[in-house]
């Protein structure tokens, strides 16, 4: 079963590159880029199924403003 993560919030302009990667930060998978979002409103993405066996995650969040 899919899991879903919400970011209600990034202060910065956007584009932005959002990454989720396993608690160790060894393993981590970019979410396509957010060229034409704003957040808020919510952006709701599924975690990789790469990283369905983890209990815990490391969300990493780059601003561009590009």
């Amino acid at each position: 079963m899919p899991i879903d993560l919400y970011i209600s919030n990034i202060t910065g302009t956007p584009v932005y590159q959002i990454y989720v990667c396993d608690c160790s930060d060894t393993n981590c998978y970019q979410i396509p880029p957010l060229s034409g979002v704003t957040i808020p409103p919510a952006f709701q993405f599924s975690v990789p199924n790469e990283l369905s066996g983890e209990t815990c995650f490391v969300l990493r969040i780059i601003v561009t403003g590009k």
